[in-house]
């Protein structure tokens, strides 16, 4: 229970997408969620960072955020709506890999957490 801060953060990025979808096709709506999972998933590796020590899980995460959000800057009207729906789901599953990969190393019994005392 402990870890769950993974899965809750990775849940809007499974269930929003598909309201967007089908109620709300407003282009704010999607910045609104991009700037909600954007903190949420940030905190969610970082702290798994401090937990497990696992640099490569925080940079691909923040790989699938900098997709998203680079997809949401030029938007539509440049790469169509094809390419925008393919690169989100590719985006989405990158930050979703990171946070799978996240909470299974905070569970594992290698941890080695950072520690900030040094």
């Amino acid at each position: 229970m402990k870890n769950s801060h993974c899965f809750l953060s990775l849940m809007p990025l499974l269930i929003l997408p598909s309201l967007a979808a089908t109620l709300f096709y407003d282009e704010r709506f999607h910045f609104g969620i991009v700037f909600l999972v954007l903190p949420i998933s940030l905190l969610a590796l970082v702290m798994g960072l401090r937990k497990h020590g696992q640099y490569s899980v925080p940079i691909t995460g923040a790989c699938g955020i900098c997709l998203l959000l680079i997809i949401l800057l030029i938007g539509e009207e440049s790469i169509g709506e094809i390419g925008e729906a393919t690169l989100t789901g590719a985006a989405t599953l990158i930050v979703g890999f990171a946070h799978v990969r996240n909470f299974l190393l905070g569970r594992s019994q290698d941890c080695r957490p950072i520690n900030n005392s040094e």
